[in-house]
């Protein structure tokens, strides 16, 4: 049983770093891109994704 949560747990942190890095890509593009600061640049996805009420790592893949 514990092997089993373990596993799980492994495979839920590497999806939260694979999502980490495409929403980190997004925010690079957008800086240098249009010359957004990477804060205001991460708020204004984050706003997007609560407005639309889609994950804020689907809203960095469609960038």
């Amino acid at each position: 049983m514990e092997n089993e949560r373990l596993e799980a747990e492994c495979r839920q942190l590497q999806q939260a770093a694979a999502s980490d890095a495409t929403i980190d890509q997004a925010i690079g593009a957008v800086v240098v891109l249009k010359g957004i600061p990477p804060g205001e640049t991460w708020r204004t996805q984050r706003d997007v994704s609560q407005g639309i009420n889609t994950k804020l790592y689907t809203v960095a893949q469609r960038q």
